[in-house]
């Protein structure tokens, strides 16, 4: 029987656009109009994000990522989503963010808790912080 780290992985995109192949997996990106921001009377262009899983299991060991962007501003960021629950579409997620102020982040989301979402940080840091 073959062991599940020697098999390929198969991944689906929940939302976003990604290109995959047997080794690895791509998020393409883009901007979308967007007017979220408070007092903008024009749409403004929001970087787009996206979230692909794959079909394994991860238990114990290492996760790792090579991570390339096409140009760097303040809201480029990538994380790595660690546990992901189908049901209730929780996930704990660690990375690159895209704040000025931490240089990784380590976080779980929960939505549709009250109130409206639940944003959890676990850990933050950057180079001018001491870690625990």
């Amino acid at each position: 029987m073959q062991k599940e780290s020697e098999r390929p992985m198969n991944w689906v995109a929940l939302y976003g656009h990604f290109d995959t192949s047997e080794d690895s997996v791509t998020f393409v990106g883009g901007e979308v109009p967007s007017s979220i921001a408070a007092g903008v009377q024009e749409p403004t262009l929001m970087p787009l994000f996206g979230l692909a899983i794959c079909d394994r299991t991860l238990s114990d060991g290492w996760v790792s990522a090579d991570v390339t962007f096409s140009g760097v501003d303040d809201q480029s960021g990538c994380e790595l989503i660690l546990a992901y629950d189908v049901n209730s579409r929780s996930e704990i997620s660690a990375g690159i963010r895209a704040t000025r102020w931490t240089m990784f982040e380590i976080r779980g989301f929960t939505p549709g808790t009250v109130p409206p979402c639940r944003l959890t940080w676990l850990r933050s840091g950057s180079s001018s912080m001491k870690t625990r």
